[in-house]
């Protein structure tokens, strides 16, 4: 069709309509979106129709839930006949999870807590019916406020079901990542933490997400509570439960209060924003206090004159006359004693004001689901935010005959027992809700409904909009259309151009999608009737081949290859489509089949030119796959779980086997050398089919390595620092350091790569090769890291955000950032640092593919980095010093036998006890060893200053803290500190922010001028925290670096006049590796492995020390450590303290200035990556690890043959017979994905680290894949067909020509490189590039090489 020949013919905004709302207060805060999961009610509407109907929602646990339990207590030993299930307000099911959708594997899924899996689900569907789905949200101070506070029962159940499985279901039972792991996917940067006061936790979350948002802390947040009973058998009663399992609550047979379960998230913003960005607003929060019982009759006993109080304050703040308070949702447990105190409590606080009767109407939520502990308050708010909203007052059931106690005739209050039209007054309706924590905390919250919005739309009925529905698969989107229609159906007045709006520009756009033209909703309805009809492949099958549809269905992954030529396309349609009156069908249409197909529509600039509200719709419809932890059932095991367990076991059997042999046999002391070693002459590759992007600072030259490049025919796009973003020409940019400038210049390079069709991208950054000097000033320091470590985490995070899959090469060039020769002039640790962050940045970016070429002035640095691009290798480090070539390699360190065999006591070299040792980080755990250390050596006659950020008590409190059950971490400080003092030590703890100039420099010299000079430091502070590079804000990087970056600068610049006798760095062994998440936790370590080589050329003592993870004897559970992912042993404490104390002795003996400590985890999946690893072991490391590997291997695999052959009746399958069919290929992978995943189906062409899958994983991957295809891939095809469909492809090649040669894998794989470094050779022989004599010497070196 024509799109030119549409009429031009938009309406102003002034025309479209006129809206206008009642006066607001700047304090109110909107409740824009809501979603619940609670007894008998997965929606709002069913909740409210419960509450309409008195629904009494407690019964007996549903059967399927019930199997499981049964099922644990016969585990357990313990016969499920009997015990008795009491009657709850049960949910349905509480074991299911859409797992893909979050991109967790089964496996880890299975052991999330299911508080934080329904809470994630719920939360989000809040988010998407405030029509903020999508990412809208990303980056956003937006805060997470939950209120939680059940023990960890899950946990529980897998230490007792799944003991194996406990490391790896740490992260997902920490209580608090409840609320964190929402922020984590959403990218939240607001607050996030759970509130647990007991029962009024939630309603506590709401008053302080409010009072952030007032503050400022946050824009707006998501407020929630969730409470399950996993295993519903009450161990012991605590006085307060109902003999009929209901609260009847006011009624004068009430004698307990029951229990029940549900999931409620809200979020919140201020009303004056709602209503600017015309949100959908359920209704106002006015106003909300807080207070404590204080002394009562008990601690657990509520207190009349706290509840009068919190309530009186809530109206005060809300500014209104409590007579316009029509209805209060009480706490109402239903118990004799807090039922009077309650009504007590409300009476008095209303005779305040009034001496009115009767005019208020209470209720109870708890009388229909129960005590939903932490959860009860935002319940109870959720019920009467419902009452405004529909105008009714809901019944209180089981309501007969008033409480004696209670005196409603002269109360001012009554209850509601019957469903009530709540009649509008002079006033807008106002009701308040009350939680008490049996904690002593109380809560009450004011509410009005939401502001009449008086609006005159104009009718624009000939407009045709693109209705929009998506899901992950094709199952959920199928609902989706089911949700959809039941919702229009039931409401077919609602405005056609809201709807719209609210799909395109509030939900998230995925895998599976539908797009209808139309002009009103009856139209759509028919259309999804069609749909349903026909269902997704129907559908989509008639899409293809219909040119004049209204409706379009597919899979974004069926053009996927042809995606950029439809992008281009779109971007016609687009043009035409916005600036025309919209009355075509056809281009409406023609938007929709584009939208199918995997096209980005800018939705926001699709409705610029109109004022759109957003609607409450159905929001995304979760599968539901079953997520629980494995309850087996010892009458019937499948033959598959069988099998799986049997190969499971013969793995980790062979693991536990290697970390079980004789670790005294390995090195204990590790350093990293750096070796000449020249290019290899062999594997070299052409840049012919290449885009190269090349950065440099403004005054860079970068012509010499274009000239280079082009002339072996590839394109190269150059791009120089500059103060704004400027297109040149098509293959010149001048760029800011800026976020948004790189992600704008990586969308010009890949659209240019994309379109020269299939070629590799290479980003050369040449910038951090400006050879700048040394930092001697703080300033220069900070300026230093500014343009070093900063300007890399902005590269990398825009490539990290980048949604393709293409690989790409990136390659960055510095100067000095390690001690290479001794004769080089400078060390810059700041550098350093960045192969730390790029390291984590490898792991979680399977596709960026990261090397590092460390160069001096006098080598050529054109040909340096040309001739290391040329190479096929797979260093990932190298250096030229003086033009020689070196590489980075992880070797033994040998002590002098003096210092090992012979250990002197912790010696103070200047006598002179007015001196003092400076530890920070000396309240942690690993820190109060050493410091106990210093004080046993010294036998007491030692003065230490131990700084952190965090202040302990006044010491008047200490000996009362000593034996309380308060904060394990202050108590064990405490009682070390004083063990010290009785020794005679003398201890200063200083509380001072390390990185913090002013705070530092006021601490060093107040000891200074108290105590003499600073005699010794040890730098054990530091952050152990972490993200995604993706979801890295450069506030977190910043704050998880600064104590060992500007803290390390500083501790080092300020003390330089009391020469101190040593400096000791605590490092980490993750320097060496990196890990997903560990950017800027190894990046700040890595900078300290740079200091110590920086420092020690001035001749001050400095040491770095790189240790392992620690076994720690007091530690949460939180803090378990998974060993199988530890390239080292857990270091015990003993050998800890013996390693600082021989290190520290041999760094003045000896010019020791880094160890890494510990012994190889020879069980470690990570030496499974092999040269996939980050770094180099030198040869005598890894012949020892090769011996010990090789030797696991042939035990596991005996182990797998001998199982192999009990299978076959004792006969063993003939060698090197595998699956050899495409089909058989496929099931195989897919099985050893199954494995490690947990997944029951799985799409074939589902990313492997996308669905759960991480680096370490892959490596199990192999594994299983190894067994049965022997020598057939390395884990390196792992990273490089991460498809199940890619890697099968390759295993079918790789079989196939294996088949047909008859040749052993391994021979044949040797044998092709050697034939292809022959013929190599012949070519650098024909153009001239080696002589004949050189040509026979390298052949007979490779002829030795290869046997």
């Amino acid at each position: 069709m024509d799109f030119q020949s549409i009429k031009l013919n938009r309406k102003s905004i002034a025309e479209l309509e006129d809206v206008a709302f009642d006066r607001t207060s700047s304090q109110d805060i909107a409740i824009v979106g809501i979603a619940v999961k609670l007894p008998l009610a997965d929606t709002v509407e069913q909740f409210a129709n419960n509450l309409k109907t008195g629904r009494d929602c407690v019964r007996p646990i549903p059967s399927l839930r019930k199997q499981d339990t049964d099922l644990y207590f016969k585990q357990m030993g313990l016969e499920p006949e009997d015990l008795a299930y009491g009657e709850a307000a049960y949910l349905d099911e509480i074991d299911k999870f859409d797992y893909s959708f979050f991109k967790l594997s089964p496996r880890e899924a299975s052991l999330l807590d299911p508080n934080q899996r329904l809470f994630l689900e719920t939360a989000w569907r809040a988010i998407e019916d405030a029509g903020y789905g999508g990412g809208k949200l990303g980056g956003s101070p937006t805060g997470v406020y939950v209120g939680y506070g059940s023990d960890a029962d899950y946990l529980k159940l897998i230490r007792q079901v799944e003991p194996e499985a406990v490391s790896m279901s740490m992260a997902g039972n920490v209580r608090p990542i409840i609320a964190s792991r929402l922020s984590y996917l959403m990218d939240l940067r607001g607050p996030s933490f759970i509130v647990d006061s007991t029962c009024s936790s939630s309603l506590v979350a709401v008053h302080l997400a409010c009072q952030a948002i007032r503050n400022g802390e946050c824009d707006s947040a998501i407020v929630g509570g969730t409470q399950l009973h996993l295993i519903p058998i009450r161990e012991y009663e605590v006085g307060i439960e109902s003999s009929t399992s209901r609260a009847r609550t006011f009624d004068d047979r009430a004698d307990g209060t029951g229990t029940g379960e549900g999931v409620v998230a809200m979020m919140l913003k201020p009303l004056e924003q709602a209503i600017e960005s015309r949100d959908h607003i359920y209704a106002v929060i006015k106003s909300s206090a807080l207070n404590q019982d204080g002394g009562s009759v008990g601690i657990t006993a509520p207190n009349a004159e706290a509840q009068e109080a919190v309530i009186a304050d809530a109206w005060k703040r809300a500014g209104i006359d409590p007579e316009t308070i029509g209805y209060i949702e009480t706490h109402g447990t239903g118990t004799k004693l807090g039922d009077p105190i309650e009504v007590e409590g409300l009476k008095r606080a209303f005779r305040r004001f009034t001496d009115k009767r009767q005019f208020c109407a209470i209720g109870a939520l708890k009388s229909n689901i129960g005590h939903l502990d932490n959860t009860a308050g935002i319940a109870g708010l959720l019920k009467a935010v419902l009452s405004l909203k529909n105008k009714c007052i809901y019944p209180t059931l089981h309501f007969d005959r008033p409480n004696r106690v209670i005196d409603f005739a002269e109360s001012p209050v009554y209850v509601n027992d019957k469903l009530m039209e709540w009649k509008s007054g002079p006033h807008p309706r106002r009701c308040g809700v009350s939680s008490f924590g049996i904690s002593g905390t109380n809560c009450h919250v004011i509410l009005e409904e939401a502001p009449v919005e008086r609006s005159w739309m104009k009718p624009q009925h000939d407009e045709y909009r693109l209705f929009v529905l998506s899901a992950q698969t094709v199952s959920a989107l199928e609902t989706y259309v089911d949700a959809s229609l039941d919702y229009l159906m039931h409401r077919p007045s609602i405005d056609f151009g809201d709807l719209c709006y609210t799909l395109g520009t509030g939900r998230g756009h995925y895998r599976y999608r539908i797009a209808i033209a139309a002009k009103s909703v009856d139209e759509v309805v028919d259309e999804l009737r069609s749909f349903k009809t026909a269902g997704f492949k129907g559908m989509q099958d008639r899409s293809q081949g219909e040119s004049n549809s209204s409706l379009y269905a597919d899979s974004i992954d069926r053009l996927q290859s042809q995606l950029e030529a439809i992008r281009s396309a779109a971007e016609v349609v687009f043009a035409t489509y916005f600036s025309s009156d919209r009355m075509d069908r056809m281009l409406c249409a023609e938007l929709g089949r584009l939208y199918v197909q995997g096209v980005s529509i800018p939705w926001e600039r699709l409705y610029r030119q109109e004022r759109r509200r957003r609607l409450s719709f159905p929001t995304y419809p979760f599968d539901r796959y079953r997520c629980w932890v494995n309850l087996t059932d010892h009458t019937s095991k499948g033959r598959a779980r069988h099998t799986s367990a049997k190969r499971n076991d013969a793995y980790e059997a062979a693991r536990n086997e290697s970390h079980n042999q004789d670790q005294d046999q390995s090195a204990f002391y590790h350093q990293r050398r750096w070796l000449p070693e020249p290019l290899p002459q062999i594997g070299r590759k052409s840049h012919g089919c290449e885009t190269i992007l090349i950065l440099t600072e403004d005054h860079q030259d970068s012509s010499p390595f274009v000239r280079r490049w082009k002339a072996v025919g590839s394109k190269v796009i150059e791009a120089a620092m500059g103060d704004s973003f400027k297109v040149v020409d098509v293959t010149k940019y001048i760029v800011r350091d800026e976020m948004e400038d790189y992600e704008r210049l990586l969308h010009d390079a890949f659209d240019s790569f994309n379109s020269l069709g299939d070629r590799s991208l290479l980003i050369v950054d040449l910038r951090f090769a400006a050879f700048g000097n040394e930092d001697e000033t703080l300033e220069k320091h900070e300026q230093q890291l500014e343009q070093s470590i900063y300007r890399l985490y902005r590269l990398i995070h825009a490539l990290a955000r980048r949604d393709g899959h293409e690989s790409i090469a990136v390659t960055l060039v510095t100067s000095y950032a390690d001690e290479v020769t001794a004769e080089q002039p400078r060390v810059r640790p700041e550098q350093f640092a960045m192969i730390g962050l790029s390291k984590a940045a490898g792991w979680e970016n399977p596709n960026l593919k990261i090397r590092w070429i460390d160069v001096d002035e006098q080598s050529d640095l054109v040909e340096s980095v040309c001739s290391e691009l040329e190479v096929e290798t797979t260093e990932y480090w190298t250096a030229y010093r003086q033009g020689k070539r070196y590489v980075e390699c992880v070797d033994v360190l040998r002590l002098e036998e003096e210092v090992s065999s012979s250990l002197q006591p912790f010696f103070i070299r200047s006598q002179d006890i007015n001196g003092t040792y400076l530890i920070t980080g000396g309240l942690g755990s690993i820190g109060l060893l050493i410091v106990s250390h210093f004080v046993k050596e010294s036998k007491g006659n030692i003065r230490l200053a131990l700084m952190g950020r965090t202040a302990l008590p006044p010491r008047d409190q200490w000996p009362d803290l000593e034996h309380a059950d308060q904060d394990k971490k202050i108590v064990r400080a405490i009682r070390a500190i004083r063990e010290m003092e009785d020794a005679g030590a003398q201890i200063e703890v200083i509380q001072a922010d390390v990185s913090n100039k002013e705070q530092l420099s006021k601490a060093i010299t107040s000891l200074r001028q108290r105590h003499g000079r600073i005699a010794g430091i040890v730098h054990a502070a530091g952050v152990s925290e972490g993200n995604l590079m993706s979801r890295l804000s450069a506030e977190e990087l910043r704050s998880v670096i600064a104590s060992k970056t500007t803290g390390t600068w500083l501790l080092d610049h300020l003390t330089r006049q009391d020469k101190p006798d040593f400096l000791v760095l605590y490092s980490s062994a993750i320097t060496l590796v990196g890990g997903i998440g560990s950017g800027p936790y190894t990046a700040g370590n890595a900078y300290l492995d740079g200091y110590s080589a920086y420092r020690n050329r001035f001749g001050l003592r400095t040491l770095t020390i790189n240790w392992p993870a620690w076994k720690e004897t007091e530690k949460d559970e939180a803090d378990e450590v998974d060993e199988s992912k530890e390239m080292f042993c857990l270091m015990s404490q003993e050998d800890g303290i013996r390693a600082f104390q021989e290190l520290l002795q041999a760094s003045e003996a000896a010019p020791v200035r880094q160890a890494i400590v510990g012994r190889w985890n020879r069980g470690s999946h990570l030496f499974v990556l092999g040269e996939l690893l980050p770094f180099r072991q030198s040869e005598q490391v890894q012949q020892a690890l090769t011996r010990s590997i090789t030797t696991d291997k042939t035990h596991a695999k005996a182990d797998h043959r001998r199982s192999a052959g009990t299978a076959n009746n004792g006969t063993f399958a003939a060698p090197n017979k595998w699956p050899t069919t495409h089909s058989e290929i496929e099931e195989a992978v897919a099985e050893a994905w199954k494995q490690v995943l947990g997944y029951e189906e799985l799409d074939v062409h589902a990313n492997f680290f996308e669905i759960g899958g991480d680096s370490i994983l892959i490596t199990r991957v192999h594994h299983y894949i190894d067994e049965e295809f022997p020598g057939l891939t390395t884990v390196a095809d792992m990273f490089s067909y991460p498809t199940i469909a890619r890697i099968t492809d390759h295993l079918y090649d790789v079989v196939s020509d294996t088949e047909e040669t008859g040749e052993t894998t391994l021979e044949s794989i040797e044998a092709n490189s050697f034939n292809e470094a022959i013929f190599a050779m012949f070519e650098r022989v024909k153009r001239g590039e080696l002589s004949i004599e050189n040509a026979v010497d390298l052949y007979r070196g490779m002829e030795v090489a290869n046997g």
